[in-house]
């Protein structure tokens, strides 16, 4: 889920794009009209983004706008403790893709013979 934070700086990304042109339209000595019409095209951008951001994204349960632990996996995130069985489970892979057999008691699956 994206965060109000998030929406507001891609939009706001898309903003000053529009502002970065301006400036660069009157630094190269084109029509100052041009400009004027980015700088609105910015202000709108960003306006529009900021009057939709409460029906787009909707608020956090803690109130919190701070992104920094959502709770996700990503980086920033609180990663959720494995299940008990996983570190079993590793072991077993790691001695099945060494090719010393899977699970105790089990035996590989043979190989397949080609027909020479």
């Amino acid at each position: 889920m994206i965060t109000r934070r998030r929406w507001l700086a891609g939009w706001a990304l898309l903003s000053l794009t529009y502002l970065s042109l301006a400036v660069v339209r009157v630094l190269s000595g084109g029509d100052l009209g041009a400009a004027v019409v980015y700088v609105v095209a910015g202000a709108v951008t960003f306006g529009f983004a900021a009057a939709v951001l409460p029906f787009v994204v909707p608020p956090r349960s803690d109130g919190d706008d701070d992104d920094s632990s959502d709770g996700g996996g990503g980086p920033g995130g609180d990663e959720p403790d494995p299940p008990p069985w996983w570190p079993e489970f590793e072991r077993d892979f790691r001695r099945h893709a060494d090719g010393h057999g899977g699970a105790p008691g089990r035996s590989p699956r043979p190989r397949e013979r080609t027909p020479a």
